[in-house]
This record gives C-alpha cells, sequence and structure tokens, in this order.
C-alpha cells in the first residue's frame, strides 16, 4: 500500500497529532495532497498528514472489472466475507 505523509517542522522536537485521510473509491493518495492544501494547516498547527492509497491497483482480481459503477481500484473499508480477498493489503 502506498502513503503519504507529511510531517511538520516541530516533529523532530515533540510527538505529534496525525490527521488520518481516508479517501473513498478510486482516489489516489496524491488526491488529498495536491487538491486539499493541508500541509499550510498541518504546518502551523503541529499536526502530521497520513493519506494512504485506499484504492489498490493492478491486483487483478477475478471480478474487479464487473461492476461499471465502482471499476478497477475501488477501496472499500470492511472485512473480507469471501476466502479470495481475506488477505488483501
Amino acid at each position: 500500500m502506498t502513503f503519504y505523509i507529511y510531517l511538520p517542522h516541530s516533529a523532530n522536537s515533540h510527538k505529534l497529532h496525525v490527521l488520518y485521510w481516508l479517501f473513498g473509491l478510486t482516489c489516489p493518495d496524491e488526491n488529498f495532497t495536491i487538491k486539499s492544501g493541508a500541509q499550510r494547516a498541518a504546518s502551523i498547527e503541529g499536526v502530521a498528514l497520513m493519506a494512504p492509497n485506499t484504492s489498490p491497483r493492478d491486483l487483478n482480481v477475478e471480478g474487479e472489472a464487473d461492476s461499471w459503477d465502482l471499476g478497477v481500484g475501488a477501496g472499500f473499508y470492511l472485512n473480507a466475507t469471501q476466502e479470495k480477498r481475506k488477505n488483501r493489503q
């Protein structure tokens, strides 16, 4: 899994709060980092940012392209109910 992590300069001197940004469906981690401008506010407030790419790519999972409205790379937060999806990381 790919992650975007932003650490403000204050990370070297004390513990930080962390904001985890979880995008949905087909958005990669770059969407948050490019479009939000959150780094400036995080720097001022001393907050770390962490945005994982929640949409797996190039897995070739059986049936991943069967639905036009979700598409390849759509991500969901759930517990797997089928053996073939049990160990996705």
